[in-house]
C-alpha cells in the first residue's frame, strides 16, 4: 500500500484570492483512478476527517477509462464522501473518453453519472455551480476541453476565449473556482478570471524535480514545468496536485500521492 502526502496551501493572503470574508477550507482530489488508500479508501477518509474541509473538490480521472473497468470504487468514495461534505466533480480525460465513447467502454460512463447524481455530488461537465459556505458564495467551473486538447506528441493552443465559449465568464461578486483537468494550460485558465484553477492529470510527472517539474507527462513532454505545485500569475493562482491514484505504470518517485488541502 503506497503512503499518500497532505499538501496544505493557505491562499488568504493572496489579494486575488476572491472577496473579503469568513475563510473557506476545501479538499482537492484528482486522479484517483479507482485505487484504494487503505481498504475501501478508509485512510484517505480519515485523512479528510482530521483536515475538516468544508466542502470536496474532485478534479476528474476519478475512474479509469479502459474497456472492462466499472465505476465501483469511485462511486463507494464519492458516496462516502456525500455522507458528511458537499462534493463538487469535474470532468477528467478518463471520463470523457468513456463519454464520448460508448461502444468502447459500455456503461461505464452512464453508471458513474448516475451513482454521482444518486448521492447527490454536483456533476460540471462545462457547467458552473455555486454553493453558499459559512455565509460566503463560491462559484465552481468544470471545464471540459476535447480530446485534441490531450493528444500525445502535438501541443494544442487554448486561448481564454475558448475557455468563456465552453463556460461562460466567471463571477466577480464570488470566489470563483475552476476545476480544469490539464495543467498544461494552466496560464489561459488564470487569464480566463480564476481566482484559482485546480488541476491534476501529471501524477506529479510520475518522479518528482522539486517544486514544479517531473520527469514525464502523460502526453510524453519531458520535464513539464506544471507537474506539481502551487503557481501565480499576476495576481492569480493555480494549484496542480500530483493526484491520488495512478494507473497503467504505477511508478512513484520523490513523488507520493496527494491530498490537497486549501484555505481561501
Amino acid at each position: 500500500m503506497k503512503k499518500f502526502a497532505v499538501r496544505t496551501y493557505d491562499l488568504r493572503k493572496n489579494r486575488k484570492s476572491g472577496p473579503e470574508g469568513t475563510p473557506l477550507r476545501f479538499a482537492f482530489l484528482t486522479d484517483l483512478h479507482s485505487v484504494e488508500n487503505g481498504a475501501d479508501n478508509c485512510l484517505l477518509l480519515e485523512a479528510l476527517e482530521r483536515e475538516e474541509p468544508d466542502a470536496v473538490l474532485c478534479g476528474g480521472d476519478m475512474i479509469v477509462g479502459k474497456p472492462g473497468q466499472t465505476p465501483d470504487r469511485a462511486l463507494s468514495l464519492v458516496r462516502r464522501l456525500r455522507q458528511r461534505w458537499p462534493v463538487i466533480h469535474a470532468m477528467g480525460n478518463h471520463e470523457y473518453r468513456a463519454k464520448i465513447y460508448p461502444e468502447v467502454y459500455g456503461d461505464l460512463y452512464s453508471r458513474y453519472r448516475r451513482g454521482l447524481k444518486d448521492c447527490g455530488a454536483v456533476f460540471l461537465d462545462n457547467q458552473s455551480a455555486s454553493l453558499t459556505l459559512k455565509g460566503r458564495k463560491a462559484v465552481f467551473y468544470g471545464l471540459s476541453i476535447g480530446r485534441e486538447y490531450y493528444q500525445r506528441f502535438r501541443r494544442r493552443n487554448l486561448e481564454p476565449g475558448a475557455v468563456s465559449a465552453l463556460i461562460g465568464e466567471p463571477d466577480r461578486q464570488a470566489v470563483s473556482i475552476l476545476l480544469a483537468h490539464n495543467p498544461l494550460y494552466m496560464k489561459t485558465y488564470l487569464k480566463w478570471g480564476a481566482d484559482l484553477a485546480l488541476c491534476g492529470h501529471y501524477h506529479g510527472g510520475v518522479v518528482g524535480l522539486g517544486r514544479h517539474r517531473g520527469l514525464v507527462s502523460p502526453d510524453f513532454r519531458i520535464f513539464p514545468r506544471e507537474a506539481r505545485g502551487l503557481f501565480e500569475d499576476r495576481g492569480r493562482l493555480g494549484i496542480v496536485s500530483a493526484g491520488i491514484g495512478e494507473h497503467t505504470i504505477p511508478i512513484r518517485i520523490c513523488n507520493p500521492r496527494e491530498l490537497v488541502m486549501f484555505t481561501i
